[in-house]
């Protein structure tokens, strides 16, 4: 049974298309983020400021009422949230019927591991290489994050395999946010990193009224002849099966 703190961690929820075009999808948010994107379009639920929970009846009818196949956790960082009140989240979705997914940046492979057995689908952040990285947080989650894809691929963690493995699929984006993506080199250096048949999604930068950091609205976001570009550098330094797509 969902609990009254459980509750107090989802603090907003709506329709999307987050698990892909053949996947009608609806959304819970948690409050709390690990990183410092400058354009995330979540700053309220990052800051983690001024945030109420969810109205549950509401968050139920709409659920019931949009019949989605799949209901994705997202955030902020939905790993930030206890392992314990996230299995709760998980075991109160499992009574409407739909598959659950998460949307993660892959910065805590040991709270995900535990999750896995009970989730549909992934999606995965790859912001940057290393050093954009370091740019977006105080720590350094650059091997987390390898360590998390290592684990979604293998299914397996330190040489200990899933349950239930194989019960999902999984695919990775990248904002193309130019001083995370630096240049070309940025792309062909991610593109080494994907396996053939691994899904990655290149999103463009878009200014939006509300992003984190205020630099973001001075940054010009890369024009179409570029991200095509960058479109083709990616399937050409890489094995993934590559989409760009605007959201």
């Amino acid at each position: 049974m969902i609990t009254t703190k459980t509750i107090k961690n989802i603090v907003g929820f709506n329709k999307s298309s987050e698990a892909g075009p053949d996947k009608f999808a609806f959304s819970i948010f948690l409050k709390g983020c690990n990183l410092r994107c400058p354009y995330c379009m979540n700053c309220r639920l990052v800051k983690n400021k001024d945030l109420k929970p969810v109205n549950i009846t509401e968050l139920e009818n709409g659920i019931r009422e949009s019949k989605p196949s799949i209901v994705m956790i997202s955030g902020g960082e939905p790993t930030c949230t206890s392992i314990r009140d996230l299995q709760e989240i998980i075991y109160w979705l499992n009574n409407f019927d739909c598959f659950v997914g998460i949307s993660t940046n892959g910065t805590n492979p040991s709270v995900l591991f535990d999750l896995l057995p009970y989730l549909k689908h992934v999606t995965m952040d790859l912001k940057s290489n290393a050093s954009g990285y370091r740019k977006i947080s105080e720590k350094d989650p650059y091997f987390d994050i390898i360590e998390t894809w290592k684990m979604l691929r293998e299914h397996k963690k330190d040489g200990i395999r899933l349950k239930a493995s194989g019960s999902f699929d999984y695919e990775i984006r990248t904002t193309l946010y130019p001083s995370l993506i630096l240049s070309f080199d940025t792309i062909k250096e991610l593109g080494q990193l994907f396996r053939k048949g691994e899904k990655w999604i290149l999103q463009p930068f878009r200014q939006t009224k509300e992003m984190l950091s205020k630099k973001a609205y001075y940054v010009k976001p890369y024009d179409d002849n570029i991200n095509q570009e960058i479109l083709k550098i990616a399937k050409q330094y890489s094995d993934a099966d590559v989409e760009l797509k605007y959201v």
